[in-house]
């Protein structure tokens, strides 16, 4: 029933309903729990990681939703996590100005994950009603220990993470 619904006749009933908000989150995480590992595997940050790492990730992921105009992350907020929009969209802002969108697959706060940073630098809010999955700093790192070999894969996402964060402040 839900996929059937017009976009504003669901934020109408949302808003409608508060206390149905809660029951309507929880069956979009499910519906949508299946989905979570194809999202990471296809990520660009796990690019080249070991299937069995990416699986340990999907596994100890967080899933949340997040409504359109929610703010996801805030720029320079310390947190530790990576943000996998797995669906919707969502617009990165400095100074509270959009600058680029991210749609399913993209991630956001790769180099707070890998731990070049303590808080963001941009702030991420949603577009559309999204499903996101964040994995944690400390997950990344308990997989590593559990993987030694992966110590070089970070070192590259550490590398390409400073390359793609020094291209978005030149875009600025």
């Amino acid at each position: 029933v839900v996929s059937m619904l017009d976009k504003s006749a669901l934020d109408e009933a949302l808003e409608q309903f508060p206390v149905e908000v809660q029951t309507f989150e929880a069956q979009i995480l499910q519906r949508l729990e299946a989905a979570v590992l194809p999202v990471l595997q296809s990520c660009r940050f796990f690019k080249r990681a070991p299937e069995r790492f990416i699986m340990m990730m999907a596994m100890n992921a967080q899933r949340r939703v997040a409504h359109p105009g929610q703010w996801i992350c805030v720029e320079n907020t310390t947190d530790d996590g990576l943000v996998v929009i797995n669906r919707g969209t969502a617009q990165v802002c400095k100074n509270d100005i959009e600058f680029c969108i991210l749609e399913p697959g993209d991630e956001f706060g790769g180099t707070v994950a890998v731990g070049m940073h303590k808080s963001y630098t941009y702030s991420l809010k949603a577009k559309t009603m999204c499903h996101i999955v964040l994995v944690a700093r400390g997950e990344i790192l308990g997989g590593l220990q559990r993987y030694p070999g992966m110590r070089s894969w970070l070192e590259e996402r550490k590398v390409e993470e400073d390359r793609e964060h020094k291209e978005l402040n030149q875009m600025l």
